[in-house]
């Protein structure tokens, strides 16, 4: 439980319980994993995949995916100032050491909604049962990344 000084901003209090419910099986090989899985969700990953796909693989597809996931970005952002759901922090008892320079809102999760487009996009294009489920997996591991 936090410390009795510190405040919550309005409607904060369950989002720390939730927090605290990823971040309790915490060991060194789960922070590896997650590290890996937030890196997933790191603009880089997509200034250089989306150019190996436009370049490499299929001029449509890349053109495709590079529109869907600009405009996918601009709505995460819009929503991140909609929700303006603060960043934890700082929080006494929540684990932030990946995000200790991370600044602007946290809900919707940037990194969760760009692996969410990036491979939804994928997997429409291949249309194969087995990549659905692969980019469904990929997504779940990096949202829950993202709060362990």
């Amino acid at each position: 439980m936090p410390e009795e000084n510190f405040t919550f901003p309005p409607g904060y209090q369950w989002q720390y319980h939730v927090l605290l419910w990823f971040q309790k099986p915490a060991s060194p090989w789960l922070d590896r994993v997650a590290m890996w899985a937030s890196h997933l969700g790191l603009e880089w990953f997509y200034l250089v995949a989306v150019p190996v796909v436009l370049w490499s693989v299929n001029r449509t597809v890349g053109l495709r995916l590079a529109y869907i996931f600009l405009c996918s970005m601009f709505v995460n952002a819009w929503l991140k100032d909609v929700y303006q759901v603060a960043r934890p922090i700082g929080v006494p008892g929540i684990r932030t050491s990946f995000l200790a320079s991370a600044s602007g809102h946290s809900f919707p999760s940037g990194h969760a909604q760009g692996s969410m487009t990036f491979w939804g996009v994928i997997a429409s294009w291949l249309r194969r049962p087995w990549v659905w489920w692969g980019a469904m997996a990929l997504v779940a591991v990096v949202g829950a990344a993202r709060l362990y």
